[in-house]
């Protein structure tokens, strides 16, 4: 009997434990759907201040599905961009910023936007001995930035990031050639050489591209191969 007893209370205990933690979450979900759309925007706002990203999302999420034609609404669409671009999120933050854009052409933001596009594929460059399509595609819409709004502060943001893409850029030309010439195919060196200081401008490349342009010429006379 005393068993069965303890068996009853510990049931009785449980359930009342689950009853609890229902009714508490119950309660949370009523006061966030009782929210209006600028208070779940501030509270999106506080959670992305304090680097809680993923609450973040679900407040700013909730303010754009839920008041789609508030000013609320359009805030949580460019803090939206932003939470997944502090979240390392590059190419679904790219998408949210060219849907922006694409919404709200006219926005003050813009200059930022297409600042934080091109940011978007900078942060995934890596070494110049890597396939830089990152950088060339930065450099292409940190190009647009500045052509748009050449006097923008992102403009000038812009053309600095610009510049460390054209040196990736260069570089990864100057050592595609070397491996070339390193295999003993010096025309294909050349031409690299060539697209390096032709297509660039001087990163500092222009000295060490023209000696090497030299080498590969003598090598090619050396082979009986002509090549201007």
């Amino acid at each position: 009997m005393g068993k069965y007893l303890s068996y009853v209370r510990y049931i009785l205990l449980i359930s009342c434990l689950i009853f609890t933690a229902t009714g508490c979450s119950s309660r949370k979900v009523n006061r966030i759907e009782n929210m209006g759309h600028a208070e779940l925007l501030e509270k999106g706002l506080k959670h992305a201040e304090k680097g809680e990203l993923s609450s973040a999302l679900a407040s700013l999420q909730t303010v754009k599905a839920r008041y789609p034609y508030t000013e609320s609404a359009i805030v949580a669409s460019l803090k939206l961009a932003d939470t997944y671009f502090n979240m390392g999120e590059y190419l679904t933050a790219h998408d949210l910023y060219s849907e922006f854009e694409r919404f709200h052409p006219k926005d003050g933001n813009i200059p930022y936007i297409e600042y934080q596009r091109g940011m978007c594929f900078f942060k995934q460059i890596r070494g110049f001995d890597r396939e830089q399509k990152y950088a060339q595609a930065a450099s292409v819409e940190f190009e647009k930035l500045i052509t748009r709004y050449p006097d923008s502060e992102y403009s000038i943001k812009a053309r600095r990031q610009m510049r460390a893409c054209l040196s990736n850029l260069t570089k990864f030309e100057i050592y595609t050639g070397d491996f070339y010439f390193r295999q003993k195919k010096y025309l294909s060196a050349l031409n690299r050489y060539k697209y390096a200081i032709e297509n660039f401008p001087d990163m500092g490349q222009y000295h060490d591209a023209l000696d090497k342009i030299s080498l590969c010429k003598l090598k090619l006379a050396e082979t009986g191969i002509l090549s201007e």
